[in-house]
């Protein structure tokens, strides 16, 4: 006989009935079977996004790179080159004079170098009626700080692209979707 407490709740007595605060197996594999679904559909848009974030950090520390170079020609007011490597995706920032008066055999180290993160690379760079994709480029910084302008595309892995312009007159760098 199952005896009713004043509760509502039947008996711990009752022989027919197994009282535990626990789940079922049953229960905990559904669970689990809902967290890997979310978790299959949850991983590539996190990726995606982290990806995305790497090639805008990158734009922004290029132009960083570029406004620099701008800075030290006229606050210096000498000549300053941003060297562009394609192959390397390498962005180097030295002073005219010194790179001209440079050896082969110096290891003397460039002002400030930035090497693109893994996954972005340098698209193309458009300078005047030019369109250069492969090798290494220049953009010159003058002292009055003009620059020999251009337009830098860089694109990661999914896809999406930055670009940074340069303007020829007065030498601002502005990142531009």
């Amino acid at each position: 006989k199952t005896r009713i407490l004043s509760t509502g709740k039947t008996s711990m007595n009752d022989p027919g009935r197994i009282s535990s605060p626990g789940f079922t197996l049953l229960e905990l594999i559904i669970v689990m079977i809902i967290i890997g679904l979310m978790s299959v559909l949850v991983v590539p848009v996190i990726g995606g996004s982290l990806s995305n974030m790497e090639l805008k950090t990158a734009a922004k520390k290029t132009a960083s790179a570029l406004r620099y170079c701008r800075n030290k020609a006229a606050t210096q007011k000498t000549t300053y080159i941003a060297g562009i490597d394609f192959a390397a995706n390498i962005i180097s920032v030295e002073n005219k004079k010194k790179a001209s008066e440079k050896s082969e055999e110096t290891d003397e180290p460039d002002l400030k170098t930035y090497k693109l993160p893994e996954g972005v690379h340098m698209e193309k760079i458009v300078s005047g009626d030019q369109e250069i994709d492969s090798g290494r480029f220049k953009i010159t910084f003058f002292p009055n700080g003009s620059c020999s302008g251009g337009l830098i595309t860089l694109a990661g892995t999914r896809e999406k692209q930055y670009n940074i312009n340069l303007d020829s007159i007065t030498g601002i760098v502005t990142i531009v979707n």
